[in-house]
């Protein structure tokens, strides 16, 4: 029997006392030798020393204990292998890494043999093991590596799948609760996130106002929001503007909107929904539980945007279709009651001014019955254009009859709307000059006044426009009814 002070264990119990030097050495053969698998070990913020001194350790305690490594370490070991895999470290690095440390590792346990002249079976007996040890770490890294593959596998293949399963819901239906409600429910399932916000683009007020949101079922009230974040401009907000830039926003700590923190959340991620370079909305979803998202939650987020903005528009085009005039481009009948009772809703409840104007043209029947309904039409295309020409882009200009039209003035009050008719009716005359000399438009408006009902309101804006047709037949001449 080899004494104590001859045995590996000795030379072992030596050399764990002196691992802070072995790891020096180690470290520093990488950093020499493979510059990169520091570099990226730095750049994660990875303690390369302590993971060194680790392993180390490990294996010296092994020859000092004689025994073999327990499931517990060799899981440390594919964990490791793992989360190297996750941060791009190639497999060949990681091995690279692992055989220089093997030889550094022995030169020192060789040394301190032969200092202390341990039998060459004894050495021998340590090699092998040591061969074995990284037999086994190799292995472990292997599969920790192939455990990641596994699972980006398996995420990829969730992601493709919520994306297809997205594109199928919603590309087969022009119903925008539908695809906004089927959007968010598989926005929050693909992303693991508790709550999840639509917001589009609402162009008579240049803003994005949040159009639907859901969240999980033990999160109450989700976000809570105030209307202030709920209405973001797009000229003049961060979210408008970034909106319009196609950028995405990351937030967290201080940059959540305060009733967001205050309700939990920890991150937040703003994308844009984009077409042809336009913004239509953004898409975002928050949570409690997490505190950032990964690049691949964040590319994913963006593809289902990408989606979403493909089939809201056109669930908007069908719905512009439906509320257009074919023949002008103007809003048609349906738009102008729907649009009108919203404005008067608002007005109710904020009490800003809010005016209707109602016009017909004069002369359009002498033009169908000489040049024929090609003209008429024509006639209608040259000042349903005009009209668009001369009003807001908060205005909503209709056509609700066949020579009929009226102008929804939001935030405007009496010399408002009359300015407007009076630009308007300039540029008519200026039509009638052009080569349509039997044109005319007659008009006349009404300002909301607080309690007053839609058919009352219609009625104001009507009897203004009998009146002023009145005025233009003369006196002692009746002028056909305006509507």
């Amino acid at each position: 029997m080899p004494a104590e002070s001859d045995s590996m264990r000795a030379v072992a119990l030596t050399l764990l006392k002196r691992v802070d030097e072995l790891t020096a050495a180690m470290v520093a053969g990488y950093r020499e030798r493979i510059p990169e698998y520091m570099e990226l070990l730095e750049s994660n913020k990875e303690d390369v020393e302590g993971v060194s001194r680790a392993a180390a350790k490990t294996f010296l305690e092994l020859i000092v204990e004689d025994r073999q490594p327990t499931a517990a370490e060799l899981t440390v070991i594919r964990n490791a292998g793992r989360a190297r895999a996750s941060q791009g470290m190639a497999l060949e690095a990681m091995l690279q890494a692992y055989s220089i440390g093997r030889e550094i590792a022995w030169r020192f346990i060789h040394e301190e043999a032969e200092r202390r002249q341990v039998d060459e079976d004894q050495v021998a007996q340590v090699s092998l093991r040591l061969t074995q040890f990284m037999d086994r770490l190799t292995l472990m890294v292997t599969q920790g590596f192939l455990d990641h593959v596994r699972q980006a596998y398996d995420e990829e293949r969730q992601r493709l799948t919520a994306l297809v399963d997205l594109a199928k819901a919603v590309n087969h239906s022009l119903d925008l609760d539908e695809v906004a409600n089927i959007g968010l429910d598989l926005t929050r399932s693909a992303l693991n996130m508790e709550w999840a916000g639509l917001w589009l683009v609402d162009p008579p007020r240049l803003a994005l106002r949040l159009y639907r949101e859901h969240f999980a079922d033990d999160w109450p009230g989700g976000l809570g929001l105030r209307d202030e974040n709920r209405v973001q401009a797009l000229e003049t907000s961060p979210v408008g503007r970034a909106a319009r830039a196609g950028q995405s926003l990351l937030l967290t700590g201080k940059d959540l909107a305060p009733e967001a923190a205050s309700a939990g959340a920890r991150v937040m991620l703003m994308v844009p929904l984009m077409l042809r370079e336009q913004p239509l909305g953004m898409l975002a979803v928050a949570s409690r539980t997490r505190a950032s998202l990964s690049g691949r939650d964040q590319e994913l987020a963006i593809a289902i945007a990408d989606q979403l903005a493909v089939a809201i528009h056109q669930v908007q085009e069908h719905m512009r279709e439906a509320r257009t005039d074919f023949l002008t481009g103007l809003a048609n009948r349906t738009e102008f009651d729907s649009f009108l009772r919203r404005e008067m809703a608002r007005s109710e409840r904020f009490g800003d001014p809010l005016a209707l104007a109602m016009m017909d043209l004069d002369g359009l029947k002498r033009i169908n019955d000489r040049d024929g309904h090609h003209a008429g039409d024509e006639v209608l295309r040259l000042v349903g254009r005009t009209l668009r020409e001369t009003v807001r882009t908060l205005d909503l200009a209709c056509r609700i009859g066949g020579d009929e039209f009226a102008l929804v003035m939001p935030d405007t009050q009496t010399g408002g709307a009359a300015d407007v008719l009076k630009r308007f009716a300039g540029r008519i005359e200026l039509l009638r000059l052009a080569g349509w000399p039997d044109l005319g438009v007659s008009a006349g408006y009404a300002t909301w006044k607080k309690g007053l009902g839609f058919d009352e309101f219609c009625a104001a804006a009507d009897a203004a426009l009998y009146e002023e047709k009145r005025r233009r037949a003369g006196p002692g001449r009746s002028p056909a009814p305006a509507r």
